[in-house]
């Protein structure tokens, strides 16, 4: 994580249960701020999706960071073009 609270990567899934609703490329996350916000929000271009898969409950937002896996409950989302935006629930790692 740099300075301004922003985790980069390069490839990511979206998850509904255990099938990859999306791929995910060029992602980037900027980490909640006390006082400033509570929310992780997440950035990154869409490489294949599933629409009804994407469609359903609950989603998560899947990366690999240092020797693990993280993941996200993604709250809410927008996919305009290829690019997604979506506010992330709290980190779980597994």
């Amino acid at each position: 994580m740099d300075r301004q609270g922003i985790v980069r990567g390069v490839a990511g899934e979206i998850r509904w249960a255990y099938y990859i609703a999306a791929g995910v490329e060029g992602w980037a996350l900027l980490a909640p701020r006390p006082g400033v916000s509570v929310k992780w929000q997440l950035t990154a271009r869409i490489v294949g999706s599933d629409k009804f898969k994407m469609a359903q409950r609950p989603l998560l937002f899947v990366a690999a960071l240092g020797k693990g896996r993280s993941l996200w409950p993604i709250e809410q989302f927008r996919i305009e073009g290829d690019r997604l935006t979506a506010t992330l629930g709290p980190r779980e790692n597994y």
